[in-house]
């Protein structure tokens, strides 16, 4: 798995630093409705989120439950390991464009590149709110 994670919410990228990072985001109700139908790694690989069995990730204390020692879903690579870069550029591009921003031709083949653009516009509309 090649980090960053891109996650598509609803046609819209979010970049995520680490499984970790994107398995604490994600709701249970969510991924148990399908929201998150495709997570990307950089080189393509589509991943999915499922939900984790709240037994396995519960401790038992004295009086029932006393602590939860991760995110309720996890990430899983889809077993076929299927790649789809031409997707995920395309996502990253429309997602850089929903900024009103235009991607040039040499710039339409780099994903490092495109993740790069949309964090920048993500942190100027930050800036600007």
């Amino acid at each position: 798995m090649k980090l960053p994670l891109i996650l598509d919410d609803n046609g819209y990228a979010q970049v995520y630093s680490s499984q970790e990072e994107l398995e604490q985001y994600a709701e249970v109700i969510d991924v148990a409705n399908g929201d998150y139908d495709v997570i990307y790694d950089m080189e393509g690989y589509l991943y999915c989120l499922t939900t984790v069995d709240i037994s396995k990730i519960v401790s038992k204390g004295l009086f029932g439950i006393s602590g939860v020692s991760s995110a309720p879903v996890h990430l899983e690579e889809y077993k076929n390991k299927h790649q789809n870069l031409d997707a995920l550029k395309q996502l990253l591009i429309n997602s850089i464009e929903s900024f009103g921003l235009d991607v040039n031709e040499e710039n339409r083949n780099s994903v490092e590149l495109l993740v790069l653009i949309l964090s920048h516009c993500r942190a100027k509309y930050s800036e600007n709110k």
